[in-house]
């Protein structure tokens, strides 16, 4: 009985929920931008400023991880803490797609860039499809 209350002291704990809520609106944020990123990568051709859009996809990573932490974060400063996950939004997306990157974690690096991983049939080598995304399309015409 006193584990039961020692958990149930720690989940009414403020800061343990301050704990989650970062956590969730973190997750959420980066959701999101995946969608809004396929989105900018399709309206904005990588030829027009490649430099340009990749700090349009930073920057607008931050909004939307500001928005989320806005909304799901409660308590005292919320601003500072929304502005937290604004920031820690795209580094954190970046640093992961990295060391993904560096380690050849393909299932997180799958997950990251919304891309399934597709087998070469005549070396057997796995690797990320270039050509496809994780979209569901019409095909009927």
């Amino acid at each position: 009985m006193d584990l039961i209350k020692e958990i149930l002291e720690l989940v009414n704990n403020p800061a343990f929920l301050r704990g989650l809520q970062l956590f969730g609106a973190l997750i959420v944020a980066m959701i999101l931008m995946q969608g809004v990123k396929a989105v900018i990568k399709e309206i904005w051709p990588e030829s027009w400023s490649p430099k340009f859009r990749t700090w349009a996809i930073f920057c607008t990573a931050y909004i939307i991880g500001f928005q989320a932490g806005a909304y799901f974060i409660e308590g005292e400063y919320i601003h500072k803490w929304a502005a937290f996950i604004g920031f820690s939004n795209p580094i954190i997306y970046y640093s992961l797609t990295q060391w993904a990157k560096a380690k050849n974690k393909l299932v997180l690096l799958s997950v990251l860039k919304m891309r399934p991983i597709v087998r070469n049939k005549k070396t057997g080598e796995m690797s990320l499809c270039d050509t496809q995304t994780f979209m569901v399309k019409n095909n009927n015409g």
